[in-house]
């Protein structure tokens, strides 16, 4: 079930997101596609050679997940609250000319 095998399913869509949409933020639906195409594929894949597909099916959820929140906020990353806060109290607090 997991191995190396397991871990490059379920990571590699994720990874693949965050680099391509590091170089290429526009269109956001060009790393979206990739990730979840990237998951399906492994998904198939393991289905078609009837071995566990436990973890594919792990990268193929999470990418959908990230996938579907992506397009419904329009935004390919995301940011804690408090880390928001740090930034603005940070930025408000900083007396260096912009």
């Amino acid at each position: 079930m997991g191995g190396w095998r397991g871990i490059l399913e379920s990571v590699l869509p994720s990874l693949a997101f965050v680099v391509l949409y590091t170089l290429r933020p526009d269109p956001l639906i060009l790393s979206l596609g990739v990730s979840v195409g990237l998951a399906a594929v492994f998904t198939v894949v393991r289905i078609a050679q009837k071995s566990p597909p436990s973890a594919a099916l792990g990268g193929l959820i999470a990418a959908g997940a990230a996938a579907a929140l992506a397009l419904w906020t329009g935004r390919g990353r995301t940011t804690s609250s408090s880390a928001s806060s740090r930034m603005r109290s940070t930025a408000a607090c900083c007396s260096c000319p912009h």
